[in-house]
Formats: C-alpha cells, sequence, structure tokens
C-alpha cells in the first residue's frame, strides 16, 4: 500500500476524531457519536476494500 495514502487517512481518521469529540464536548452527543461512528465504519470499509482488491488480483495471476 502506499505510504503516503496511509498517512493522509490517518491524519484524516484524527481530525474526525477530534471533531467528534469537540461535537460531544459542546452537547452534541447524538451527532458526535454518529459522526465518529460513521468515520470508523468509513474507515474499516475502505481498508477493508483495498485489502480484498489486493488479495483477489494476487489470487488471479
Amino acid at each position: 500500500m502506499n505510504i503516503l495514502g496511509l498517512v493522509f487517512s490517518f491524519l484524516l481518521t484524527l481530525a474526525a476524531m477530534g471533531f467528534s469529540s469537540w461535537l460531544i464536548y459542546c452537547d452534541h452527543e447524538v451527532l458526535g457519536s454518529i459522526f465518529g461512528g460513521g468515520v470508523i465504519v468509513a474507515i474499516i470499509g475502505a481498508f477493508l476494500s483495498k485489502v480484498i482488491v489486493t488479495k483477489n488480483s494476487n489470487h488471479n495471476n
């Protein structure tokens, strides 16, 4: 995997989690929780789709 892509995704995840915790701190618990959960699901889905595509392309060769 591309190292620069991993670094950017890590930084975006940190920023999104920081924003989610800021929302929770500002008494928007539901919105912050939904935003944080959505970010976690999106990041996991992106990494899993990359692993599945890489594994399938290596298996066909």
